[in-house]
């Protein structure tokens, strides 16, 4: 699906169809080795680094590790090719002397020969390509006959807790919240799960560091010398009308909530999804699930506003905006997301996913999670739209915004309020 439209285009702008025989063998032998280092790299470390024999401590660092790599290797690209023209850029690759390749090869070696079998038609390197690709999977193989069951039998779930109970907690007890106990316990989930910490945590980081190095990765001209300290300026003079304040602030507030949040409403469009190995259990307490997804809707909005503080923040970092157009955006981004979190969490106490083997399933493979950021995707254009239709009738639109947050806030929770409760009882687990 990645290799095939490269080799479409490939052939089309240099006219070379022999090329599409050894591109086809490179294509189905190409993902081997890339597969094969992560796995002796896998192997060695889990014999070899002892801190590294906690299944949740791998899954976190190389999650890191190729999220670090992947900002890397697209800064290399946005900066080794802002300038070139299509033409000079498959010049280069080509004749493997530009650094993206050199990068690329040095990671891969068996690439360049790939690259010069399908680039010349050349049957030495495609053997050369093959010969690699064979070699390291019986290298491969050998390693893990040697040491795969090692270090299989030393890893864990999680490192050992050399802490000792003390008498005293052992015999005393605390009394909280049904509330309280399950924000408590769903927060520790989530910070203790690494397919949690890489999908949901981890992102409110990244975005913000994206958007402050975008202006780094395109070097192009067209952005030379562009001023954006009048927009400031600007700003100030538009928000000083009450109304006009509301409006862009509201706007503002909307489109960034629901973009921001898509990632974090993941959280509530899983409330009860997460909750399939221990639904079971749940169910035998005598408890009222609103309860329980108060709970829950806690932690996310606590996300949320985490996520809407670092992401104004590092806004007001680049454009400096007006103070009262922050504080009126990150108020009505908040209630917006929390308007999108009731409805994900509505969603999946009507149909919850509770066939799952993994928790990286439960949150990519969801489709009440697909629901939820396709949905966003089309409220932030409907609200766009909508913005611009009633530019000049301002106070109409704010009142829009106003009614629909109210009404959908008052109908979604009562929703949950009067419903919640029979609809988990039924769910078959």
């Amino acid at each position: 699906m990645i290799f095939v439209p490269f080799m479409v285009v490939y052939t089309q702008v240099t006219g070379q169809l022999l090329s599409i025989p050894f591109a086809i063998i490179v294509g189905l032998l190409l993902p081997v080795v890339p597969v094969i280092i992560s796995s002796i790299l896998i192997i060695l470390l889990m014999n070899f680094v002892p801190f590294l024999r906690s299944k949740n401590t791998i899954m976190i660092l190389v999650g890191l590790i190729t999220i670090g790599l992947s900002v890397g290797f697209q800064f290399l690209v946005q900066s080794n090719t802002a300038s070139m023209t299509p033409e000079k850029m498959l010049e280069l690759v080509q004749a493997g002397n530009n650094t993206l390749s050199n990068v690329m090869f040095a990671l891969i070696p068996s690439v360049r020969f790939a690259s010069e079998a399908i680039s010349n038609q050349s049957i030495a390197s495609l053997l050369i390509f093959i010969l690699i690709t064979v070699g390291l999977v019986f290298v491969y193989l050998w390693l893990a006959n040697l040491l795969y069951l090692n270090g299989a039998t030393s890893i864990g779930d999680s490192t050992k807790n050399k802490n000792k109970f003390k008498q005293n907690q052992l015999t005393s007890s605390q009394n909280n919240s049904v509330t309280t106990t399950f924000f408590k316990r769903e927060l520790k989930n989530i910070l203790r799960t690494p397919a949690y910490i890489l999908n949901i945590i981890l992102p409110i980081f990244i975005f913000p560091i994206l958007l402050l190095i975008l202006p780094l990765m395109n070097r192009s001209e067209d952005l030379e010398g562009l001023d954006l300290s009048g927009l400031n300026v600007l700003l100030v003079e538009l928000t000083k009308n009450p109304v006009n304040l509301l409006y862009f602030g509201i706007l503002a507030g909307v489109v960034v909530g629901l973009f921001v949040g898509m990632n974090n409403n993941t959280l509530s469009a899983t409330s009860i999804s997460r909750e399939a190995k221990e639904l079971v259990h749940i169910k035998t307490y005598p408890i009222l699930y609103k309860d329980m997804l108060k709970g829950k809707l806690l932690v996310a909005i606590l996300f949320n506003v985490f996520g809407m503080a670092v992401f104004l923040i590092t806004v007001n970092v680049m454009f400096k905006l007006p103070l009262l157009l922050s504080i009126v955006a990150f108020v009505f981004s908040i209630a917006f997301t929390t308007l999108t979190s009731l409805f994900c969490m509505t969603l999946d106490i009507a149909r919850p996913n509770l066939k799952w083997t993994n928790e990286t399933q439960v949150i990519k493979q969801g489709k009440n999670v697909m629901i939820a950021s396709l949905g966003s995707m089309v409220m932030i254009g409907v609200i766009i739209a909508l913005g611009v239709v009633l530019f000049d009738h301002k106070l109409i639109f704010i009142l829009i915004m106003l009614a629909c947050l109210v009404s959908g806030l008052v109908a979604l929770w009562y929703n949950i309020n009067t419903n919640a409760q029979d609809k988990i009882i039924a769910l078959e687990v």
